[in-house]
């Protein structure tokens, strides 16, 4: 079985920064938390912009805050499962798998040995 890497782009310094391009600036809409309401502000790139866009519009939500959150969730669901020792897998149309491998996570006490 191989391992499929999924791209996740980040900006060079990791530290929120857009390493002087041009910005977009989101502000998602309020989202109800406990009974109290959040507002968050996001600086994007053109690029992750962009993409933020055509993601908005083939998961057809009318909000990028629902696109973030949906992605938070997808994450949350990846680190509850690899906690338990699970592999999240892709099965192709022929049947045959591969182990997804997120670049957000530290490697695999196991797989290093």
């Amino acid at each position: 079985m191989e391992n499929f890497h999924p791209k996740f782009e980040q900006n060079q310094n990791g530290n929120g920064t857009t390493n002087g391009r041009k910005s977009q600036e989101i502000k998602p809409q309020k989202e109800r938390v406990e009974g109290k309401t959040h507002r968050v502000q996001l600086d994007f790139s053109a690029e992750a912009y962009e993409k933020l866009n055509e993601l908005k519009e083939h998961l057809h939500v009318s909000s990028s805050a629902e696109v973030i959150r949906d992605g938070l969730g997808m994450i949350q669901l990846a680190i509850n499962h690899k906690e338990k020792g699970d592999k999240i897998l892709i099965e192709r149309e022929d049947g045959s798998q591969a182990e997804v491998i997120f670049s957000f996570f530290p490697p695999d006490e196991s797989s290093e040995k």
